[in-house]
């Protein structure tokens, strides 16, 4: 079977790209054939002819308001994804991430050549305007549904040139009825489903399939020594609750926090300036995975609805012990005792304390259990099969 996966970034930018690659890579173990179609970037590890013009947001003046056109319909893209098409016929099309740079104006070309389509829910664009469905502070369901129009009346981008545009661009989307031409929707958690169900997307193309963790080799299983670190890997942004995570660090001066990863909030919560705080910025699938090893405690205190909890799974995966957040998709990763209310210090204060001073034992004991479950729910090859299964149902 000749794949095509469709994603704007090829690069590792997040969770997002970690599954495009990974599922890549296990098509082609498979023995399918797979083509790539994306935007251009120096950064990208694959590229092509076909790949459409890089859409810059930070741009200003006229080119920003090109761009922002371009959110709601990229002719160029559209464009070169039909030659892109007509040039490898692939017989199914797998989207990831394309709104905004790609836009859904590429369904068409795909639906008029009658190539079957599916999609990975990565996040919510499907179901918000806001596609973290978090803005001022808080989270926010109440554009799921078809009511766009809160967008702009919440400012819901918190700009309001990006939420009138992030509002048109959700009423085209209804009116061209892109959401039917997806023939199937892979959901990464039961999160997700429900949060698709709520918008009114199709029940019989909703699929659970749970992101697929990479298993490691047996020595790479095995923990290095205890570091006594707490650690947060991933985006540096407000949805991710690292506010909270800083606060209770102050109240607890005798532990290391290290913080691992970039994004907007870097350079504020650096002049945070706490003593038992490193920030070490972007690092490595490898260098990650070392952290990982020698961590005591690993701590997702999100804000937002989680759509997988990959840095968590990744966690465990590697035997680290975890907490999180009761949000989006956590509770069903970690049982109740490893779960705290979002933006409460108090409580999140109070977990760290219970479990990064409880035995050795007592934390291997729950993540010996979490570990047997994602090995088992998340494996690659269980992934695969059930990726391949829906393609086979759509062609």
């Amino acid at each position: 079977m000749r794949v095509a996966l469709v994603n704007k970034y090829w690069f590792l930018k997040g969770g997002a790209e970690r599954v495009l690659f990974l599922t890549k890579e296990l098509l082609e173990t498979a023995g399918h054939e797979v083509v790539c179609f994306g935007m251009r970037d120096e950064r990208n590890s694959i590229q092509n002819e076909f790949f459409t013009d890089p859409v810059d947001y930070t741009s200003r003046g006229m080119a920003r308001i090109k761009n922002s056109v371009k959110t709601i319909h990229n002719t160029d893209a559209k464009k070169r994804f039909a030659r892109f098409l007509d040039t490898y016929k692939p017989d199914v099309i797998h989207l990831h991430n394309i709104y905004h740079q790609l836009s859904f104006s590429i369904l068409r070309p795909a639906k008029e050549r009658g190539i079957p389509m599916v999609m990975t829910l990565h996040d919510y664009k499907m179901m918000s305007p806001n596609y973290t469905m978090y803005h001022h502070g808080k989270v926010d369901d109440t554009m799921v549904g078809g009511r766009y129009y809160r967008c702009l009346l919440t400012n819901c981008m918190e700009n309001m040139g990006q939420s009138l545009v992030a509002t048109l661009e959700a009423y085209l989307r209804q009116a061209k009825r892109y959401a039917d031409d997806i023939d199937a929707y892979l959901c990464p958690s039961e999160y997700v489903k429900h949060i698709a169900l709520k918008a009114n997307l199709p029940k019989d193309r909703l699929h659970l399939v749970q992101s697929p963790v990479p298993q490691y080799s047996k020595n790479e299983e095995t923990r290095s020594v205890d570091d006594g670190s707490i650690l947060y890997v991933g985006r540096l942004s407000e949805e991710k609750g690292l506010r909270t995570l800083l606060r209770v660090a102050e109240k607890t001066p005798n532990i290391p926090y290290i913080i691992v990863g970039d994004g907007p909030l870097r350079s504020e919560l650096e002049r945070v300036n706490r003593p038992n705080v490193w920030f070490v910025g972007y690092r490595s699938s490898a260098e990650v995975r070392a952290y990982l090893r020698v961590a005591r405690v690993l701590v997702m205190p999100s804000e937002w609805y989680e759509v997988s909890g990959l840095s968590m799974l990744e966690a465990i995966n590697a035997r680290t012990f975890v907490i999180g957040a009761d949000i989006g998709a956590i509770p069903e990763i970690v049982p109740q005792e490893c779960l705290f209310p979002p933006k409460n210090v108090e409580k999140l204060l109070g977990m760290i304390e219970r479990w990064y001073h409880a035995s050795s034992d007592e934390r291997e004991q729950v993540t010996s259990q979490l570990f047997e479950k994602v090995k088992n729910v998340h494996d690659p090859m269980q992934y695969i099969r059930k990726v391949i299964d829906i393609y086979d149902e759509v062609v």
